[in-house]
């Protein structure tokens, strides 16, 4: 019986450790939100688009992602960023022996429809695209996912349900379209 409620003692210790990282790794939503109020004012470039060409190439280390996507909507970062094909590289540590993948959760499949934060960055990648720089993941580990206009997902902060509801964050944090594809 003594080892029956010592090796309960010992997994429920470890599943409320478990369970407590968690819950620092994510944050509360009101945590995600002041992040994201934090992203919006120091990321370069902020847009809205969808991937139309994808490819990764995979070492020993990482996993990194080029994506080409097609801009709809730019929020920041005109003129220098412009409306038309952009190259946006991410990357993602491989699992190890000291936990699970790290890194930017990279849009997948083709024809996925985002909100991109990033940075200009020096490519490898030869793709050429309608703008000249390309941009990479600028400390957003997330991207807001667009399934439609009436339906969004931007983890950790569950009061953005639609597209709408972003944009008027993005208004009341300084931001607005300053370009669209009409």
């Amino acid at each position: 019986m003594k080892t029956t409620k010592g090796a309960f003692t010992t997994l429920l210790i470890i599943f409320s450790h478990i369970y407590s990282q968690a819950q620092v790794d994510i944050g509360t939503p009101a945590q995600e939100l002041t992040a994201h109020k934090e992203e919006i004012k120091s990321t370069p470039y902020i847009f809205e688009g969808t991937v139309i060409q994808q490819h990764q190439n995979n070492c020993k280390v990482e996993v990194i992602t080029t994506c080409i996507m097609q801009i709809t909507k730019i929020y920041k970062g005109s003129p220098q960023l412009q409306l038309g094909s952009v190259k946006v590289i991410t990357w993602h540590k491989l699992k190890n022996s000291f936990g699970p993948v790290e890194g930017y959760v990279v849009p997948v499949g083709i024809g996925g429809t985002y909100i991109i934060f990033g940075g200009s960055t020096n490519s490898v990648d030869s793709t050429k695209t309608d703008n000249p720089i390309t941009l990479s993941e600028y400390g957003m580990e997330y991207p807001v996912v667009i399934s439609d206009k009436d339906s969004v997902n931007w983890y950790g902060t569950p009061q953005f349900k639609t597209l709408n509801d972003i944009e008027a964050f993005f208004k009341e944090n300084g931001l607005t379209v300053q370009e669209e594809k009409k």
